[in-house]
């Protein structure tokens, strides 16, 4: 489809072997399939379908607020997708995009709507928060992950070699985030990365390309990713203002293709802005919750990165009689209010507390006891700043520049609002990609260092 970047005309799986007679069959088969962007997609996919299996009853089980068992009398599902379970359940039972809390609330915007219907989809076929819906919908998570493979592969691929790709994809085929929010639970967290993963690729693509489809495309991916985790459109401006950049040094008339692709991302993201406007007479693009996530983060109690407890109407009994009382968007006007008074009483507690989630996005540190996170996400942050640095050296640093725009503008919201790792899902293929590209870079370093030692040692022309 694409040109030169993305999609080779030729790809890995399909190339040919030398033929050995004394080489067994299988280990050349074995072999081949190793360097195939599809075996890293199967494989991918079948280990975390497997792994979901013991996962469905965590995601179908009443939920243990007690408050909520006593006060309401109500033993709920909210392991099933929280809010987004609940939407789909209003879905399902043809009550529409609605009551994302325990009780009915009337039409709700606080969730983007594509993984909500999902849920209503499952609900639909399977029954309401039964084993069979858990299933399915971790089933579609682990879908999405291993479709990621694709992306990966395709971008380590366009920015460096095939050696660092099939790195890149099978890292990801066995990436623990990756495998842990497939299966672990029902959220979209999965979908948006691999949307992202599309989006990321398709603009470095696009650098070169010149085709108006495939700013139509970018335009679509933008529009799918809007309907699913808005908070990726962040980077948007960003990304589009370096392409336009791009393509004005390259002489490429660039208006043109800018405006179909906007024209897609309006057509797709327009009915659910205007749904929205109908439903609560004023303007919400997307989701109506950013003061209610301001709300949460910043309300004085630093126990955890999300403290849903102190903070969130589905852990607290008084914001959610609050959120009862005042209907959402009344809700929402009022936690704009409580939060900005108290981050304007309190702004050395907010600059703190803003430090502590950039400090935690990438070393895993919130508190003592974080020594899994911390463990993991350092080196990764360590190796993904070398494989830029390598990058930059080698040349490459005009081809990365998308990715690094990305790792730095999309984690802002939740350094003001509030931060969990699984938030940082969207850029994980590109930390990862860099990550790799550090390591084989490194080596590949040392071994070209070390080369004219050892050929010194052995004396003129006697290769090592």
């Amino acid at each position: 489809m694409f040109e030169g970047f993305g999609v080779p005309e030729r790809s890995l799986d399909s190339q040919e072997f030398p033929s050995t007679s004394g080489a067994p069959t299988l280990l050349l088969r074995l072999l081949k399939a190793a360097q195939s962007v599809r075996w890293m997609f199967a494989v991918a996919l079948l280990f975390r379908v497997a792994m979901a299996v013991p996962n469905v009853p965590n995601n179908t089980a009443p939920v243990e607020n007690q408050w909520v068992l006593d006060t309401l009398s109500i033993e709920d599902h909210w392991a099933f997708g929280g809010e987004m379970g609940h939407i789909g359940r209003s879905l399902a039972e043809g009550h529409g995009f609605a009551n994302p809390l325990y009780e009915p609330t009337g039409p709700t915007a606080e969730m983007a709507p594509v993984y909500p219907f999902l849920c209503a989809i499952a609900m639909k076929l399977f029954g309401t928060y039964s084993a069979g819906a858990a299933f399915f919908m971790l089933s579609l998570n682990s879908l999405f992950a291993a479709i990621t493979c694709f992306p990966v592969y395709w971008l380590a691929r366009g920015l460096f070699d095939e050696r660092i790709a099939m790195i890149c994809g099978w890292t990801w085929a066995w990436f623990p985030y990756s495998i842990h929010l497939g299966i672990d639970r029902i959220w979209e967290n999965t979908l948006s990365c691999m949307i992202a993963a599309f989006i990321w690729w398709l603009t470095c693509e696009l650098a070169r390309s010149r085709r108006l489809r495939d700013w139509m495309l970018w335009g679509a991916l933008w529009g799918a990713q809007g309907l699913s985790s808005p908070v990726v459109l962040g980077t948007l401006p960003f990304l589009g203002t370096w392409l336009v950049v791009r393509w004005i040094k390259l002489r490429h008339a660039w208006f043109k293709p800018a405006l179909a692709s906007a024209l897609v991302f309006l057509a797709i993201t327009a009915p659910w802005t205007i749904r929205n406007y109908e439903v609560f007479h004023r303007l919400v693009p997307f989701r109506d919750n950013f003061w209610l996530e301001l709300h949460v983060g910043n309300n004085g109690d630093t126990s955890i990165p999300e403290p849903h407890y102190s903070a969130h109407p589905f852990r607290n009994a008084k914001e959610y009689a609050q959120w009862m009382k005042l209907g959402e968007i009344g809700y929402m006007d009022a936690k704009k209010v409580e939060t900005l008074n108290f981050i304007r009483s309190h702004p050395g507690f907010y600059a703190t507390i803003v430090v502590r989630r950039i400090v935690y996005m990438w070393t895993g540190y919130w508190k003592r006891g974080d020594l899994i996170n911390v463990a993991f996400n350092g080196p990764m942050t360590i190796l993904m700043i070398m494989g830029f640095v390598y990058a930059w050296r080698n040349g490459k640093g005009r081809d990365v520049m998308p990715l690094l725009i990305a790792i730095i503008v999309f984690p802002i919201p939740y350094y003001i609002t509030h931060a969990t790792l699984a938030y940082r899902h969207p850029i994980d293929p590109l930390i990862l990609i860099l990550m790799c590209y550090g390591i084989v870079a490194w080596r590949r370093a040392h071994a070209a260092a070390r080369q004219p030692q050892a050929t010194s040692a052995n004396g003129p022309g006697v290769p090592a």
